[in-house]
Protein backbone atom coordinates (compact mmCIF):
# COMPACT_ATOMS: atom_id res chain seq x y z
CA UNK A 1 0.00 0.00 0.00
CA UNK A 2 1.34 3.31 -1.06
CA UNK A 3 1.25 6.65 1.06
CA UNK A 4 -1.19 8.15 -0.93
CA UNK A 5 -3.43 5.40 -0.90
CA UNK A 6 -3.13 5.51 3.20
CA UNK A 7 -3.81 9.51 3.21
CA UNK A 8 -6.63 8.77 0.28
CA UNK A 9 -8.63 6.49 3.08
CA UNK A 10 -7.96 8.61 6.03
CA UNK A 11 -9.02 12.01 4.43
CA UNK A 12 -12.16 10.05 3.23
CA UNK A 13 -12.66 8.54 6.98
CA UNK A 14 -12.52 11.96 8.32
CA UNK A 15 -15.36 13.03 5.84
CA UNK A 16 -17.66 10.77 6.61
CA UNK A 17 -17.07 11.23 10.30
CA UNK A 18 -15.35 7.88 10.72
CA UNK A 19 -12.27 7.62 13.25
CA UNK A 20 -8.72 6.66 10.45
CA UNK A 21 -7.76 3.84 12.22
CA UNK A 22 -6.37 0.40 11.09
CA UNK A 23 -9.11 -1.59 11.41
CA UNK A 24 -11.19 1.11 9.45
CA UNK A 25 -8.40 1.67 6.69
CA UNK A 26 -7.98 -2.48 6.68
CA UNK A 27 -11.77 -2.59 5.61
CA UNK A 28 -11.32 -0.19 3.07
CA UNK A 29 -8.04 -1.56 1.81
CA UNK A 30 -5.83 -5.01 1.73
CA UNK A 31 -3.92 -3.86 4.82
CA UNK A 32 -3.16 -7.25 6.38
CA UNK A 33 -4.40 -9.45 4.04
CA UNK A 34 -0.83 -10.46 2.61
CA UNK A 35 0.66 -13.61 3.79
CA UNK A 36 2.11 -11.70 6.70
CA UNK A 37 -1.37 -11.13 7.85
CA UNK A 38 0.08 -7.17 8.94
CA UNK A 39 2.62 -8.18 10.47
CA UNK A 40 5.15 -5.24 8.25
CA UNK A 41 1.99 -3.46 6.79
CA UNK A 42 0.55 -2.53 10.42
CA UNK A 43 3.55 -1.22 11.84
CA UNK A 44 4.22 0.97 9.04
CA UNK A 45 0.89 2.02 8.31
CA UNK A 46 0.55 3.55 11.84
CA UNK A 47 3.68 4.79 11.83
CA UNK A 48 3.19 6.94 8.60
CA UNK A 49 -0.52 7.60 10.38
CA UNK A 50 1.43 9.14 13.45
CA UNK A 51 4.03 11.38 10.77
CA UNK A 52 0.92 12.46 9.31
CA UNK A 53 -0.45 13.48 12.20
CA UNK A 54 -3.31 11.48 12.33
CA UNK A 55 -2.80 10.01 15.37
CA UNK A 56 -1.25 11.44 18.29
CA UNK A 57 -0.33 9.97 21.82
CA UNK A 58 -0.27 6.47 23.23
CA UNK A 59 -3.83 5.69 21.03
CA UNK A 60 -1.86 3.70 18.69
CA UNK A 61 -1.01 0.86 20.92
CA UNK A 62 -4.45 0.55 21.30
CA UNK A 63 -5.11 0.86 17.22
CA UNK A 64 -2.91 -1.96 16.58
CA UNK A 65 -3.52 -4.15 19.51
CA UNK A 66 -7.22 -4.35 17.80
CA UNK A 67 -5.93 -4.55 14.28
CA UNK A 68 -3.52 -7.71 15.39
CA UNK A 69 -6.45 -9.27 17.57
CA UNK A 70 -8.81 -8.95 14.27
CA UNK A 71 -6.75 -10.73 12.09
CA UNK A 72 -5.97 -13.53 14.88
CA UNK A 73 -9.64 -14.43 15.05
CA UNK A 74 -9.99 -15.39 11.18
CA UNK A 75 -6.51 -17.31 11.53
CA UNK A 76 -5.94 -19.30 14.58
CA UNK A 77 -8.16 -21.92 13.70
CA UNK A 78 -6.08 -22.46 10.78
CA UNK A 79 -2.51 -22.26 11.79
CA UNK A 80 -0.25 -25.05 10.56
CA UNK A 81 2.98 -25.39 8.99
CA UNK A 82 4.13 -22.05 7.49
CA UNK A 83 1.02 -20.23 8.70
CA UNK A 84 2.61 -21.31 12.32
CA UNK A 85 5.92 -20.08 11.59
CA UNK A 86 4.53 -16.84 10.43
CA UNK A 87 1.94 -16.12 13.02
CA UNK A 88 5.45 -17.13 15.75
CA UNK A 89 7.51 -14.73 13.81
CA UNK A 90 4.53 -12.07 13.83
CA UNK A 91 4.55 -12.74 17.70
CA UNK A 92 7.77 -12.34 18.58
CA UNK A 93 8.22 -9.26 15.98
CA UNK A 94 5.54 -7.11 18.28
CA UNK A 95 5.61 -8.76 21.60
CA UNK A 96 9.17 -8.24 21.52
CA UNK A 97 9.99 -5.29 19.98
CA UNK A 98 7.09 -3.38 21.06
CA UNK A 99 6.16 -4.91 24.07
CA UNK A 100 2.31 -4.77 22.98
CA UNK A 101 1.45 -7.70 25.46
CA UNK A 102 2.60 -5.19 28.15
CA UNK A 103 0.81 -2.23 26.86
CA UNK A 104 -1.46 -0.85 29.06
CA UNK A 105 -4.94 0.24 27.18
CA UNK A 106 -5.79 3.42 27.01
CA UNK A 107 -9.29 2.47 25.68
CA UNK A 108 -11.93 1.75 28.06
CA UNK A 109 -13.14 -1.73 27.91
CA UNK A 110 -16.99 -2.72 26.72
Amino acid sequence: MTKSTIDTIAQALVQNNETPDLLTIGRRSRLGKSPCQGAFCSTRVLAHMYNQKALSGPGGIDDIKAFLNERWKGQQAIFWGDQLVQAELTEAMHCGLFDLELAKSERPRP
